[in-house]
C-alpha cells in the first residue's frame, strides 16, 4: 500500500445497509525486516571460528590433546567492543567421552581488536573409530551487523588404528578338550569387527595333517567359521572348533586357520592336537604255532592287539608299525633256515603283517624242528617248521637230481630207531 492510496472499506451496522467507503490513508509506520547475516551490508566485519593449528588431534587416552583452543576473528576491528556468547553441543562426538561442553561466559572482542580465543576440552583414547567425530560450536548474542556463519561444525580426528589380529602361541590341545585362544587381537574398536575363518588340515604331504574325520566343526562339515571381534577383546576363540577323539592310534595332528577380520587385517594359526593319552599303540602277536613244510617260506602273521595294553581306547593305528626281528635256533640250526634277522613294517590302517623266513629243504630223515622269532614289542610265539610227511612218495620220484641230491618233494622213510641222517 503506497502513500495516498485509496483503500475500500466495508463498514456494517446492524439493520442497516452497508456502504462502501474509500479513505485515504498515510502510512507512518514503518516495517522492520530481520537481516541475515549473509544479507548484511557489504562492508560490515566478518566474525570466522578456525581451530588453532588447523585441525583437532585426538590424542591417545589420559595424555589426550587437552584444551583446544579456537580462534575467533573479525575481519576487521570495531569502534566498540563486541561481546557475545558461545556454546559447544555433541554431533557425532559424545559430550563427556570425546570432549567436555562446559557451561561457557560470553566473550568480548574489545575495540580495536580483531581476535579473542576460547578453549573446549578434547578427550582423548586408544579406540578405532572408524570415522572422525563431529561437535557444533553456536555463538549467541551477535548483531545482524556482523557477517558469518552464527554454527560451526569441527571434526575430532581419529588417531588410532585398527584391532590387528595375530597368531595366539598356546591354542595347542588334545583330542576331545576345549579349544583355547586361537588368535590374539591388540587395539580395540568402537564397533564390532566381523571376522571369518577357514579351517583346513596342513600340506598333504604332511604326516600328521589333521584332516576332515579329526576336526569338530559348528555343524558336521561345515569348514568356515564367522563371529565379531567386540570392544574390548585381546583374543579370538572358536569354541565350536576342537579334535575329535576317534579311537585312533596317531600322531600329534596339526590344522590350519585361515582367519580375514576385515580391517583388522588378516592372519594364519597352526594349531596342534596331541592324541588322547588312552590311545595307544597294539601289542604285537602271534595268533599261533605255525607250522611249514621242509623247503617252503614260513609265513608268520603278526597281529596288531590294542586290547592287549591295558587301559587302551584305541582300536586302529595311523601309523606304520615297525618291528626288528631276530631268528634264534632252537632244535632245528642255522641250516635249517635262510635268514637270520629282519624288519617287519605293518602299514597304517591295516591290522596284521607277516614275518617270512624261508627254510632249507635236505635228505635227512628227522623229527620236526623248530626255531623261535623274537621282535621287538611285547608278542612273542615260536612258529615250528613242519617236516616232511613220513609216508615214501611213489618209487618213480626218487630219482637222482643232477647235483646228486634228491628231489625237494622226496619224502624218506623215517628210521625205526628214531635217530635221522643227512
Amino acid at each position: 500500500m503506497r502513500d495516498g492510496e485509496q483503500v475500500p472499506f466495508r463498514l456494517w451496522a446492524p439493520g442497516r445497509l452497508h456502504a462502501v467507503v474509500s479513505m485515504a490513508m498515510a502510512l507512518a509506520m514503518p516495517v522492520a525486516v530481520p537481516m541475515s547475516p549473509a544479507a548484511a551490508r557489504s562492508g560490515d566485519p566478518v566474525l570466522t571460528v578456525t581451530p588453532l593449528g588447523g585441525t583437532i588431534q585426538e590424542g591417545d587416552g589420559g595424555t589426550g590433546t587437552g584444551a583446544q583452543t579456537f580462534d575467533i576473528t573479525l575481519s576487521a576491528p570495531l569502534e566498540t567492543d563486541l561481546t557475545f556468547g558461545y556454546a559447544f553441543a555433541a554431533g557425532t562426538a559424545t559430550d563427556g567421552e570425546d570432549f567436555d561442553a562446559v557451561p561457557t561466559t560470553p566473550v568480548t572482542i574489545e575495540a580495536g581488536q580483531t581476535l579473542v580465543q576460547v578453549p573446549v576440552e578434547i578427550r582423548g583414547d586408544e579406540v578405532y573409530e572408524g570415522a572422525d567425530e563431529t561437535f557444533t560450536m553456536t555463538l549467541t548474542g551477535l548483531s545482524d551487523t556482523i557477517q558469518g556463519d552464527r554454527e560451526h561444525t569441527f571434526a575430532i580426528a581419529d588417531d588410532d588404528t585398527p584391532p590387528t589380529i595375530d597368531m595366539y602361541g598356546g591354542a595347542d590341545t588334545s583330542e576331545g578338550a576345549p579349544l583355547g585362544p586361537v588368535f590374539t587381537v591388540t587395539g580395540v574398536a568402537d564397533d564390532p569387527i566381523p571376522w571369518t575363518a577357514t579351517v583346513q588340515g596342513i600340506e598333504a604331504a604332511d604326516n600328521d595333517a589333521a584332516g576332515p574325520q579329526d576336526i569338530i566343526l559348528g555343524r558336521f562339515g561345515e569348514r568356515a567359521l564367522s563371529g565379531t571381534i567386540k570392544p574390548g577383546d585381546t583374543n579370538i576363540t572358536m569354541p565350536q572348533l576342537g579334535f575329535v577323539v576317534d579311537g585312533i592310534d596317531e600322531a600329534d595332528e596339526t590344522l590350519k586357520v585361515v582367519i580375514d577380520g576385515g580391517i583388522a587385517g588378516t592372519g594364519t594359526a597352526y594349531v596342534g592336537s596331541s592324541d588322547s593319552e588312552s590311545e595307544r599303540l597294539p601289542k604285537l602277536m602271534i595268533p599261533a604255532e605255525v607250522s611249514v613244510t621242509e623247503g617252503e617260506v614260513t609265513s608268520i602273521p603278526v597281529d596288531l592287539d590294542f586290547k592287549a595294553i591295558p587301559g587302551n581306547t584305541a582300536t586302529s593305528t595311523e601309523r606304520h608299525i615297525y618291528s626288528e626281528y631276530t631268528v634264534k635256533a632252537g632244535s632245528a640250526s642255522t641250516a635249517d633256515y635262510g635268514d637270520t634277522s629282519g624288519y617287519l613294517m605293518i602299514r597304517a590302517g591295516e591290522a596284521s603283517g607277516r614275518i617270512t623266513i624261508p627254510t632249507t629243504p635236505d635228505a635227512a630223515i628227522e623229527t620236526p624242528e623248530s626255531f623261535k622269532v623274537t621282535y621287538s614289542g611285547e608278542g612273542r610265539r615260536r612258529p615250528r617248521p613242519k617236516r616232511p610227511s613220513r609216508s615214501a612218495m611213489p618209487r618213480r620220484s626218487r630219482r637222482r637230481s643232477r647235483c646228486g641230491h634228491l628231489p625237494r618233494r622226496w619224502s624218506p622213510k623215517v628210521r625205526r630207531s628214531g635217530s635221522r641222517s643227512r
